[in-house]
């Protein structure tokens, strides 16, 4: 997976640029249902069952859609068959909606990885792109970002 993508840079730079020239907001947020956009990043990127659990493709299922739902079986199918350990628990502790037109949505994220004892081992952020499908919200794309350790 790319840490980041160009016109997702792009997009970003445009939001916070229009915001600031405009001194409006230029975001649509239908706030009915923002709870559950952003509860649905928090279980997507806390969910540690992929490890282990035997219905983790269902679970996956559940918080993804389209190629990206196909990578991450296959990243995690790779995971499995090399037999390594997963020794930290990542966080969502706060969630932004940037966009949201009842369609398509767009959340940044800011992500901390602690280890299991409650260390924290790094900070990053995340952008995440949804589509509400008939079966609800789903994430369809995704960019995360780890800056090195110092």
């Amino acid at each position: 997976m790319k840490l980041w993508s160009a016109p997702l840079a792009l997009f970003f730079v445009l939001i916070l640029n229009c915001s600031v020239l405009t001194a409006a907001p230029v975001s649509i947020i239908k706030p009915a249902n923002a709870q559950e956009i952003m509860h649905l990043v928090k279980q997507a990127v806390e969910y540690n069952g992929w490890v282990n659990e035997p219905e983790y493709k269902k679970e996956l299922g559940r918080l993804y859609d389209g190629l990206l739902l196909t990578e991450l079986i296959d990243s995690v199918e790779q995971f499995r068959s090399t037999g390594t350990d997963w020794h930290t628990l990542t966080f969502a502790p706060k969630c932004h909606i940037v966009y949201n037109d009842g369609e398509t949505a767009l959340v940044l994220a800011y992500l901390m990885e602690t280890s299991p004892e409650g260390t924290e081992m790094g900070q990053g952020c995340g952008a995440f792109s949804l589509h509400n499908t008939p079966y609800g919200w789903r994430i369809t794309q995704m960019e995360i970002i780890w800056p090195p350790p110092n």
